[in-house]
């Protein structure tokens, strides 16, 4: 298959028509033809950027992909397209992958992200930014329920588990020396008690 002609095809039929972004018109997100990880210019908020361009929230996500098709020795793209699925975006618009297809995303992220960030150092201000960010940072019920579906009786390989072990060897376990206020355990202990009764009822009911 010739993803790149894909991808050319999507970004001319985009380019050839008058898209903007208008308040409750079609829902666009803004997506740079050039990857910015490869070189590609220009800021999300300037549509009239060359090297920008107004998709739909299917045709990002497709773009992506196929991005990860064309150069897939580019882990920054993969990260990219993670990032792209496990965000809701603008009220919760985002496209919704199937579950096979956001396992199969992630599964070729694991581990990517340390590889990445190794040694690198966030300010003060950027830390602050992201804690907040993830305070009011919720899953959408549709997508909840396709992680689940996606993880439901699954059978981690070998391969996966030691690559994940090999990922955490020799770092000190972000919660160690830390105690747990008694108000977080009684919400895990409540959340584990609801757990056990759906199990529970599952099971009755086959």
């Amino acid at each position: 298959m010739n993803y790149e002609k894909i991808y050319n095809q999507i970004i001319q039929k985009a380019n050839s028509e008058d898209r903007k972004k208008i308040k409750g018109g079609v829902y666009y997100e803004a997506h740079h033809i050039i990857p910015k990880c490869m070189g590609g210019e220009g800021l999300t908020k300037d549509p009239s950027h060359p090297n920008i361009i107004l998709l739909t929230a299917k045709e990002h996500f497709i773009c992506h992909r196929l991005l990860c098709e064309i150069y897939p020795n580019n882990k920054k793209l993969i990260y990219a397209l993670w990032c792209m699925i496990t965000s809701k975006g603008s009220a919760g618009k985002r496209y919704v992958p199937s579950s096979r297809i956001y396992d199969v995303i992630k599964n070729q992220q694991s581990g990517i992200r340390s590889e990445l960030f190794a040694g690198r150092k966030f300010s003060e201000e950027s830390i602050a930014k992201r804690k907040e960010t993830r305070k009011n940072w919720k899953h959408s019920d549709e997508t909840k329920l396709k992680i689940s579906n996606a993880n439901s009786g699954k059978i981690r390989s070998q391969e996966y588990k030691d690559n994940l072990s090999n990922m955490h060897k020799g770092k000190k376990a972000w919660n160690a020396g830390k105690k747990t206020p008694d108000d977080i355990k009684a919400r895990i202990s409540e959340t584990m008690k609801r757990v056990r009764q759906e199990q529970k009822q599952k099971q009755n009911l086959k």
